[in-house]
Order: C-alpha cells, then sequence, then structure tokens
C-alpha cells in the first residue's frame, strides 16, 4: 500500500497538517475496523485544503475488507471528488457487495404484494448496468451510496424501466418512488393542489427521515398531491438542492 507522504501536501497550516497525518495514519494501518470508521467520520468533516487524499480513499474503497469502512470511504471519495470518481464510482457499484440491491421490473405483473416486496432478492448483472447507466450523473447516486443508513426503516429496489429506486417502508408499508427530476415521467402531470406539511406531516415523515440521510438536507421540502392512478401516487416531494422528485402512495 502506498505510505500517506506529507511530501503529497502543500499547506502552511502545519498544525493542520499534522491533524490529517494523524488521522490518515490511523485509516490506513489500524487493524481495528471501528477505529478505522470512526476516524473516516472525522475525516468526512476535515477541511482538506490542497491536501489530495484521493489515493488513500481510492485504496480504501477497493482493498478495505470491512463493509461499513469501504461505504464511508465511498461517499467521501465521491463529496470530495466527484469528477475524478466517476469511473471507480461505476466499478464499485457494480462489484462492491455493499451496493447489492433487489431490482423490480413492474411490466411483468400488475402489483407486487408487500410480502413479495420483503422477500423478494432478484438481481441480475443486465440490471446492474442498466442502474448505474441510469444513476450515474444524477443526484440518484446519493441514495444508493447513503441507503444502508436507512435499512432498519426501508427495504430499496431499482425499477429497470421507471429508472428509478423504490423505498418500501417497512412499518407503515408504504411505497416511494424516488426519481431524478432528469428522467422523471411524471413531471409533466397536472399538480391538483398544493397541502400544507402539517396535514401530510405523519404520511411524509419516513421520506423526510431516508432523504436527509441520503442528501443530508431536509429542510424547505414542498409536498403536492398529483393524480397518477396507474400507480396510485399521492404525493410528491421536491428538495430545493438536489434535483430529484419524490413520489409516495
Amino acid at each position: 500500500m502506498e505510505k500517506f507522504s506529507t511530501n503529497d501536501f502543500n499547506i502552511n497550516n502545519l498544525e493542520k497538517k499534522k491533524d490529517l497525518e494523524e488521522l490518515l495514519q490511523i485509516i490506513q494501518y489500524s487493524d481495528n475496523d471501528k477505529t478505522r470508521l470512526s476516524n473516516l467520520k472525522k475525516l468526512s468533516k476535515f477541511d482538506f485544503g490542497k491536501y489530495n487524499v484521493f489515493s488513500v480513499l481510492k485504496h480504501l474503497v477497493l482493498s478495505d475488507s470491512n463493509d461499513n469502512v469501504r461505504s464511508e470511504a465511498v461517499k467521501i471519495l465521491y463529496a470530495r471528488y466527484p469528477a475524478e470518481s466517476v469511473e471507480l464510482i461505476k466499478y464499485i457499484l457494480l462489484h462492491d457487495s455493499n451496493y447489492n440491491i433487489p431490482f423490480i421490473d413492474l411490466t411483468e405483473r400488475e402489483r407486487y404484494n408487500f410480502n413479495d416486496l420483503i422477500d423478494i432478492s432478484m438481481e441480475r448483472q443486465i440490471n446492474k448496468e442498466k442502474m448505474v447507466k441510469g444513476i450515474v450523473g444524477t443526484d440518484l447516486i446519493h441514495v444508493i451510496l447513503n441507503w444502508k443508513d436507512c435499512t432498519d426503516q426501508f427495504k430499496l429496489f431499482y425499477e429497470v424501466n421507471l429508472n428509478c429506486f423504490i423505498a418500501f417502508h417497512r412499518k407503515t408499508q408504504s411505497l416511494y418512488y424516488i426519481f431524478s427530476s432528469k428522467y422523471d415521467p411524471f413531471l409533466y402531470f397536472k399538480l391538483i393542489k398544493s397541502i400544507p406539511v402539517s396535514q401530510i406531516q405523519e404520511r411524509c415523515e419516513p421520506m423526510i427521515y431516508f432523504y436527509e440521510k441520503c442528501f443530508g438536507y431536509q429542510s424547505n421540502l414542498r409536498f403536492s398531491m398529483i393524480d397518477h392512478n396507474d400507480l396510485d401516487i399521492k404525493g410528491k416531494i421536491n428538495g430545493e438542492v438536489f434535483d430529484i422528485t419524490i413520489y409516495f402512495t
């Protein structure tokens, strides 16, 4: 493994440099999974300045044995180096077990029942390739990179024809259709009326939780009613920072 070197950096703040050196040394060489993970989370909040830690993060993403460490490293890598990491992210989504999710094809049958959704585990390489092609370059990538933080409440699927994620909320058995606005097939349906958040708060709380976990942002969400009988869509959530649309049943 390539050792972190202070010669890689050009920064005058020596104290900051020392802090980052210590973090990276622990992350690279500690045998304790929890220690590496906790220091990665510290690193995610660190102002890198002119420091470039791409190679360190890349090595973790490709070789660390711990699922949670790799997942955290991927999130930092994409957040700090979105352009440089695109090809690596594509590879990781295809090959890392952290991102194995079931695929749904809603054209195969009229409706999946909830037991089907809980038990389904359909995974096909061709569908993974289609998913990666559909989400890279859109903000849906944040969903797949962060969804593990929501597994206590949700099960996540990818719908191969609608090009969207479907989050199944375990407690309420609600389905949330998560589209990139770039590919949103319902974007031009007529909005019927806006509903104050307080009136539908209970229905929206699970998705606000999911949205915050995946995007780190939840304020100023806008809720509107929309009519579409085929998918029984009753709501729409738009965030101001990320260009996605969420519909829920």
